[in-house]
């Protein structure tokens, strides 16, 4: 069972979050860039991007 699933128009499609009121009915889903405030987690992060771009 989906607890989120995205949906057409970037609105999400009601699941098991909106059941236990965890999220409001229908809202829209919405990215936001990632950030590390921890410096260790920040070069982490950084080389595991890397990697996925293929660097």
């Amino acid at each position: 069972m989906h607890q989120l699933q995205g949906g057409p128009g970037g609105r999400w499609v009601d699941g098991v979050a909106q059941e236990l009121e965890l999220l409001p009915p229908g809202g829209h889903l919405r990215e936001r860039p990632f950030t590390a405030v921890d410096p260790a987690m920040a070069r982490r992060a950084a080389r595991q991007a890397a990697r996925l771009r293929g660097g």
